[in-house]
């Protein structure tokens, strides 16, 4: 599935030039939500929505990452910003599997694992809502400039 999101996420990009950070707080908010309520899912269909939800919302984040990046920083030092993520993923990459691991062995469930999940994708959901409205107010500022400069 995050083959398909990937593809549609790359298909739907050209339309959503300027809102790609957007686009990316939408999917972490549904990973959160969906992380949330695998938690308390005990069935065989629960695993497949989750699988497909999670599949579909990581595309976004797979396809766009160059680009968000690009839209952060505004073209300015964009590969500093990408390999600091880039890294970062690898490092989370690398040691999520055992934090997880740890987790259900202390506690004896998945659940746990489930809800600590969530405040992560959280935190990135903040994170970006900051830095949009941040963007936001600078470009309302800018016009506010320019207005007065031409009065």
């Amino acid at each position: 599935m995050g083959m398909i999101g990937q593809m549609f996420f790359s298909w739907v990009g050209d339309y959503l030039k300027g809102n790609l950070l957007l686009a990316n707080l939408v999917a972490a908010a549904l990973l959160a939500i969906n992380n949330i309520i695998a938690a308390y899912s005990t069935s065989l269909t629960g695993a497949f929505i989750y699988s497909t939800v999670s599949g579909l919302a990581f595309g976004p984040f797979h396809a766009g990452y160059f680009a968000v990046t690009n839209e952060i920083m505004e073209g300015e030092n964009v590969r500093s910003l990408f390999l600091t993520m880039r890294f970062s993923k690898g490092i989370g990459a690398t040691s999520g599997p055992y934090l997880a691991g740890y987790i259900r062995d202390v506690t004896g469930s998945y659940s746990a694992v489930f809800l600590t999940i969530a405040p992560c994708f959280g935190v990135f959901v903040l994170a970006a809502a900051s830095v949009i409205f941040i963007k936001k107010w600078r470009d309302l500022q800018s016009i506010e400039l320019m207005k007065q400069r031409n009065t």
